[in-house]
């Protein structure tokens, strides 16, 4: 148990969070930070999970039993996912309105996201479209996609 105090301090340094930021995220005191940070005190193990949930850290790797950062997500079949936050504004706006979307809905994003990588403007580095992209001799999608495109435009905020 002693590796909690080691583990609970990286994660909170390495959120760059003061002993009494953090306090006030777990609703605990400042002093009871510092006990904890001293291995003085353990949390209870209530505190113990919403800790683990404030740094998406399986409770384990808390305890120090594993290396596992990442806590066990399973979907809706019972099939285990890796879950990970997204680490900018605009990934964590594309999520949002990805999980407002339906099953169809999640399909044809995905879909329309591919399909944006197959346009040198839309992508990060400068390559070419491949001669054999399954697109290129087929203008009626050309057309289709740019629609598409114009339809996804928003107006600026």
């Amino acid at each position: 148990m002693n590796d909690f105090k080691n583990v609970f301090l990286s994660l909170r340094n390495n959120k760059k969070l003061s002993q009494e930021k953090m306090a006030k995220e777990l609703g605990v005191s400042k002093s009871t930070i510092a006990m904890w940070e001293t291995g003085k005190r353990l949390p209870s193990p209530e505190v113990f999970e919403q800790i683990a949930d404030y740094f998406n850290v399986d409770i384990d790797f808390l305890y120090g039993r594993t290396n596992r950062r990442r806590k066990i997500y399973f979907d809706e079949y019972g099939e285990e996912f890796v879950h990970s936050e997204p680490t900018t504004a605009e990934q964590q706006e594309l999520l949002n309105y990805y999980t407002k979307l339906n099953t169809i809905g999640k399909q044809e994003a995905v879909k329309r996201v591919e399909e944006l990588t197959h346009f040198e403007k839309y992508t990060e580095e400068s390559t070419l479209l491949a001669a054999h992209n399954d697109y290129m001799n087929q203008p009626e999608e050309h057309e289709k996609i740019a629609r598409d495109l114009l339809t996804l435009k928003r107006p600026d905020r």
